[in-house]
């Protein structure tokens, strides 16, 4: 990450940092390309089929301009007041005062070979790790537009280890002034935080579940799931998808924040 000099945008303020896309992700889609291409163009010309070949030709070519297009034009843009995403087809732009939300997009690869066979799951399993990094990082307004943070882009982890915490502190501050009013704190669909500090998860069928958020005792994720685990149980009291759960990061604070605060041997005894 870096701070590039640059004008002043009169919404989002004076250029903070700066990320594109890598050199590694433009050869390798233009290798994808190049081996479909000139797959294509063996089959036609093993059947000597000259406008088969004319044809995958011009694909590759049309395929490899759009890959360095696409990918030259890709940068995100963070400013004092908010951050910017330029691409072929245009921008999206957000500013921090609206920011609502930020969730991780924290996907098991395991789960995506599910419907492979469960030898395949077991195989995916023992060659990943638990503690996998998001492949995106997505940004909701309060009017619901969006930006999205590729994992792709160079300086990924700047973005997780600098832009992530402080938008979390700012949403942080934001939910405890919430809840100080008397105001509801939602974490997706099914869990909620109340004034009195309870969390409440709604199941599938419309069933309830309260616990006392002093009695979390962490919040970490596991392959793309988030462990809600009490002090007092050896099994997790949710598990939640870390992709469907907004927020994770404030949820994460409000944890922290009462683990601190709790005496020593809370929940033990």
């Amino acid at each position: 990450m870096f701070a590039p000099q640059g004008p002043v945008d009169p919404q989002l303020g004076n250029v903070v940092s700066e990320w594109r896309a890598g050199t590694g992700r433009r050869i390798l889609l233009a290798c994808l390309t190049l081996i479909l291409g000139g797959a294509l163009a063996a089959i036609g010309a093993g059947n000597d089929s000259m406008v088969v070949v004319a044809i995958a030709v011009l694909l590759t070519v049309l395929f490899l301009a759009l890959v360095f297009v696409q990918q030259g034009m890709l940068r995100v843009v963070s400013y004092t007041h908010g951050i910017q995403r330029f691409g072929l087809f245009g921008k999206q732009r957000l500013l921090w005062d609206q920011l609502d939300s930020i969730t991780l997009m924290i996907v098991d690869p395991a789960a995506n070979a599910a419907g492979q066979g469960l030898l395949v799951v077991l195989i995916v399993r023992l060659l990943t790790k638990k503690d996998r990094k998001p492949q995106s990082v997505l940004l909701k307004a309060l009017d619901n537009s969006k930006v999205s943070i590729p994992g792709y882009l160079k300086g990924y982890d700047d973005v997780l280890s600098s832009l992530v915490p402080y938008l979390t502190e700012r949403l942080f501050q934001k939910a405890q002034y919430e809840l100080s009013r008397g105001q509801v704190i939602s974490f997706g669909k099914r869990l909620i935080l109340d004034p009195a500090w309870n969390l409440t998860y709604t199941g599938l069928l419309g069933g309830k579940e309260v616990l006392p958020l002093n009695a979390v005792a962490s919040a970490n994720v596991e392959r793309g799931v988030v462990l809600i685990q009490p002090r007092d149980q050896k099994k997790p009291w949710q598990r939640i998808h870390a992709r469907t759960m907004p927020n994770l990061s404030v949820f994460q604070r409000f944890v922290a924040l009462v683990n601190a605060a709790a005496p020593a041997g809370y929940g033990n005894r």
